[in-house]
């Protein structure tokens, strides 16, 4: 196998190496672009995860809210209905008293003594 490596009189790092950047002009000026947009990216992250944290917060509180409305609307509910029913309990004792003295009042009345005189 054969090496690839530097010639025994160059000195510095070797050119044909794919992982050496060639000299360019200007490559000073990118890499200072880059840095920047590099703290940049960072900064955009840093807020990409801070809205991942936070995303569904309000998406709790409507639930949160609407559950609560939903179990108070329904204790209401089940105290005003154990209330009627307590009420209806009551109607159907005096209505069933009331049909039984209508039908004591309707039954034809034995005929006194006196009328076979």
């Amino acid at each position: 196998m054969a090496r690839t490596g530097k010639p025994a009189g160059e000195t510095g790092p070797p050119r044909d190496l794919p992982n050496v950047l060639p000299e360019i002009a200007g490559a000073a000026q990118a890499r200072i672009l880059i840095d920047a947009v590099k703290e940049s990216v960072s900064e955009l992250r840093s807020d990409v995860k801070d809205l991942k944290d936070y995303r569904h917060t309000d998406f709790r509180w409507y639930v949160t809210i609407f559950g609560s409305g939903f179990l108070i609307l329904a204790g209401l509910t089940l105290l005003v209905y154990l209330r009627l029913e307590d009420k209806i309990q009551a109607l159907s004792t005096m209505l069933t008293r009331f049909e039984a003295k209508m039908e004591s009042l309707s039954r034809p009345s034995p005929p006194s003594d006196s009328s076979k005189k």
